[in-house]
């Protein structure tokens, strides 16, 4: 039994070439980082909580996909945690939004091997929702982010009337 995979910063800074990842701090604060230039502490930390926002919303994506099939136990949303076997989904769908975000890299991404990789990405995803694609190898892992039940009827309506008034 599988279970769920917790998507980093590093691995999608992996998935990043040098000047890529140079231009990240120019997009995110306005600055031009000089080769073997260090950032504070603080621009750092802002740089990586932008990149690993980017994650979080390629996750829930890859997430809500997954949710979407009724053959699949639910994950919760936020976590950054998705299936083993969309990993390197959610983490093409990651570098696309980051690399999209950086003025002038947009090039990197069209008619290439990455625009590939994301029209892959989303045709799985397309699969993956409409259950043509199993991801549910995360059954009856003891994961605290997947939700549990779920199914099941619920009964809305208004209190039956009393009679005896």
């Amino acid at each position: 039994m599988a279970t769920l995979h917790t998507c980093t910063v590093p691995e999608l800074k992996d998935m990043l070439t040098v000047s890529e990842i140079a231009a990240i701090p120019r997009a995110v604060l306005g600055l031009d980082v000089v080769a073997g230039s260090q950032l504070s502490q603080q621009q750092q930390g802002e740089v990586t909580a932008w990149l690993e926002e980017k994650l979080r919303q390629a996750t829930d994506t890859v997430v809500s996909a997954v949710n979407e099939c009724a053959s699949n136990p639910k994950i919760k949303m936020g976590a950054l945690k998705v299936p083993a076997g969309c990993r390197y989904t959610a983490l093409v769908l990651a570098r696309h939004a980051v690399i999209s975000a950086i003025p002038g890299q947009a090039q990197t991404l069209e008619g290439s091997t990455r625009a590939a990789e994301y029209s892959k990405a989303q045709q799985d995803l397309a699969r993956i929702a409409s259950c043509q694609l199993y991801v549910n190898d995360y059954a009856g892992s003891e994961d605290p982010d997947i939700i549990s039940g779920g199914g099941g009827i619920s009964v809305i309506g208004s209190p039956a009337w009393n009679w005896e008034i």
